[in-house]
């Protein structure tokens, strides 16, 4: 090849490269910024021009796990649910083993019915894991005691309320929605939390647990009924209660508890209730 002729195109190889560069970086600058600024516009909620941004963006061949997943974000901000579940598709930072559930939670925002909602949760159930043990597990993350007792509460009158409106509208599923673990581990805790406070000598906190266990409606057929009542006896025995004592001691005693027997054996001799 002739020596000008090559000079030639090796000038003119790089001056073709020096201009894809100068347009590259340029291009990168302003995909950042706009990125920026799309980011700025979700924090102000302007989600719509956020979006429109976003979406000019991706129309001019940008492929970036960042700006589909931004994408993803502003859709489910603004509530556009339908569209929301195509863009989790173009996320590839989503683990494939997540995406089904992130599906679902985008599904399930899209409902407004709330008995509706609560049908659709249900229905997800085996995937999303919201039964007895998600709330007695969620409960044991905990470190405050208010806190543990609330999402226990809470669960249990989530699992009585969605299996009412699925009997409400005759659903077959009521019958697969079971609230005996968590009831009978919120008793275990009630109890558990009032023989802490007698054993600290806090007999009004003791009774406070105790009688939260009997205003949720969890005693029925309990194994711990018998032990409850027996707990119940002793603290309104502390604080002066003594008809109270009694009434709790005998109940539990007719439940086979031992221990109340023999203090009624001990106690029936000297003990006369007031009328």
């Amino acid at each position: 090849m002739n020596p000008q002729i090559e000079r030639v195109i090796i000038t003119v190889t790089l001056i073709l490269a020096l201009i894809a560069s100068y347009f590259t970086y340029h291009t990168i600058t302003y995909k950042k910024g706009k990125l920026n600024d799309a980011k700025q516009l979700i924090v102000e909620f302007k989600i719509a021009k956020a979006l429109e941004i976003l979406h000019t963006i991706k129309a001019k061949g940008s492929n970036d796990d960042d700006l589909d997943s931004l994408i993803l974000y502003g859709l489910v901000k603004a509530k556009r649910f339908e569209e929301a579940e195509k863009q989790t598709e173009e996320v590839t930072s989503i683990p494939k083993e997540s995406k089904d559930n992130t599906l679902e939670m985008i599904s399930l925002l899209s409902v407004h019915n709330k008995i509706d909602l609560m049908t659709s949760v249900i229905d997800r159930s085996a995937r999303l894991g919201f039964d007895e043990n998600f709330f007695i597990e969620l409960s044991q993350e905990r470190n405050s005691l208010n806190t543990e007792m609330q999402i226990l509460e809470k669960g249990l009158v989530y699992l009585n309320g969605v299996r009412e409106k699925l009997r409400e509208k005759k659903s077959k599923k009521a019958k697969e929605i079971s609230s005996s673990k968590i009831e009978s581990f919120i008793l275990e805790r009630c109890i558990d939390n009032a023989n802490i406070f007698m054993g600290s000598g806090d007999y009004k906190s003791a009774l406070f647990y105790l009688n939260k266990a009997k205003n949720l409606g969890i005693l029925k057929t309990s194994p711990l009924k018998d032990d409850y009542y027996y707990n119940l006896a002793l603290v309104h025995k502390k604080l002066g209660n003594i008809d109270q004592a009694w009434d709790s001691m005998q109940i539990s005693a007719k439940l086979g508890n031992e221990r109340a027997k023999s203090m009624i054996r001990s106690l029936n001799s000297s003990y006369v209730p007031q009328n």
